[in-house]
């Protein structure tokens, strides 16, 4: 910006030309953003656009901190545009709130920071469990969940995939059962009040015979296996681990048991 200046000297007037440096503002248009482990989710906004005001560029766009949880295009924590726009993306997980700061210089000049969020699913929430009889199976068990943010929140209600995952051996708890392992399942659902649904096992030729649920319920183990819940894909491996547990098989109902979340505690 070039600014005339005009002041009175002993010898008279002068005047004079003079550029006037001016501080460049910066504005996000979310300053929320989610991480599900590696691809987006649908629904959720998996980045967001700073925008420099105030001066013409070019802009030097600097992640100050948490270049650890975003990152700029081609995985860079430093970038220049030439336009005053620059998209930010998430990497990885981040567990405090305004764990991000980015500023812009042009011109010599530094913004002020803005501060930025990154959410990710963090952990689960139980509700109480519901038991019905079922004819194929003796009976079906509905655990259910909410699924809470890394900053405490209940997430908003948008679908998201998850998937469970075996991480031990079907473990026999009844001398002689024959009851069959559990096949892993993945699934998009609502995180609020979504349920995992454990069948006992068929009614005829399977020891012992599963029970419809009784009043009070049986103590009678009949096999575990150690598993975890993953929030943010239908894919093995891949998604927010939110979750470590227990699947527990009785003889009239099954309970999530040894359940551990979040699986790391906040930093």
């Amino acid at each position: 910006m070039i600014v005339t200046v005009q002041g009175t000297s002993r010898c008279g007037v002068a005047t004079g030309e003079e550029p006037l440096s001016v501080v460049p503002k910066l504005r996000v248009t979310d300053p929320t953003i989610w991480w599900f482990g590696g691809d987006p989710v649908d629904g959720y906004k998996g980045s967001t656009q700073l925008v420099a005001t105030g001066t013409p560029g070019p802009y030097s766009w600097s992640i100050d901190a948490g270049a650890a949880y975003v990152e700029f295009k081609d995985h860079k924590s430093t970038i220049q545009t030439t336009t005053k726009k620059v998209d930010v993306f998430p990497k990885r997980d981040v567990v405090n709130q305004g764990d991000v700061h980015i500023t812009v210089t042009v011109n010599g000049q530094q913004s002020d920071q803005i501060t930025m969020t990154v959410l990710q699913p963090y952990s689960l929430q139980p509700r109480a469990p519901v038991d019905a009889s079922d004819p194929r199976y003796g009976y079906l068990s509905y655990v259910y969940y909410d699924t809470y943010d890394n900053l405490g929140h209940r997430m908003p209600d948008i679908p998201v995939p998850l998937h469970e995952e075996y991480t031990g051996a079907l473990v026999p708890d009844y001398a002689g059962t024959n009851w069959r392992p559990s096949v892993p399942n993945s699934s998009v659902l609502s995180p609020i009040a979504w349920y995992d649904v454990i069948g006992g096992e068929g009614a005829v030729g399977f020891v012992p015979q599963p029970l419809a649920p009784q009043t009070p319920l049986t103590k009678v183990k009949v096999d575990h296996q150690k598993g975890a819940w993953y929030v943010g894909s239908q894919v093995s491996g891949k998604g927010i681990l939110v979750e470590t547990m227990t699947w527990q098989k009785f003889q009239d109902h099954a309970r999530h048991v040894n359940v551990v979340s979040p699986v790391v505690s906040k930093e």
